[in-house]
């Protein structure tokens, strides 16, 4: 931790925001502020830590200078976006890691498939970039909660507006949306590799 006070003070000064303003715009006692810049406070909570990584739209290792910062061009462009599991869904809880997204969706979160039921279209290992705010059209893939479990599914808008929902490596099971179904988000994009744990 004692590369904290540093690369605080560097953000700051990137940011062109004081002690009493930070403070303000993360809803941290402003000595508590101090206390970090000053490096007497060795042991910070994790949810300071989070909340002050969170506003300098940067990870957790790069405020404590275990990662190297962004460049300032790099964080213009991009953001850090939450890497959510099917537990921090359905328990509505925050994931413990992020990764870089130029996606300018602030709402949107990274969803990583971790099994191979949704081949041929989503391999393993597929991180998708999951918009909440994306309203969902005919053939999109989306996000739904049922049953306290999360499933990706394509959907089929039929003439009537109805909507159906396919699973997508058996399209020939077909679900009508209903009330017990939640979506929690659209998929905007698709990468295939890997995002290490």
């Amino acid at each position: 931790m004692d590369k904290l006070p540093k690369q605080l003070k560097n953000l700051m000064k990137r940011q062109k925001i004081n002690e009493s303003a930070l403070a303000r715009k993360v809803n941290i006692p402003q000595p508590v502020i101090s206390r970090l810049l000053s490096g007497a406070t060795s042991n910070p909570r994790v949810s300071t830590l989070l909340a002050l990584a969170q506003y300098f739209n940067i990870t957790i290792e790069a405020l404590i200078g275990a990662d190297n910062l962004p460049s300032e061009i790099m964080t213009k462009s991009a953001h850090y976006i939450y890497i959510h599991t099917e537990k921090t869904l359905l328990e509505e809880s925050t994931p413990q890691q992020m990764i870089m997204s130029s996606v300018q969706d602030k709402a949107a979160f990274a969803y990583q498939v971790n099994n191979n039921l949704l081949q041929p279209v989503f391999d393993a290992d597929t991180t998708l970039i999951i918009s909440p705010e994306r309203k969902y059209h005919h053939e999109s893939f989306i996000l739904v909660k049922k049953d306290n479990a999360v499933y990706i599914r394509q959907v089929r808008i039929l003439e009537n507006q109805k909507v159906l929902l396919l699973i997508p490596s058996i399209p020939s099971l077909i679900e009508a949306m209903d009330e017990s179904i939640t979506v929690i988000g659209t998929v905007i994009e698709s990468y295939r590799q890997h995002v290490s744990h």
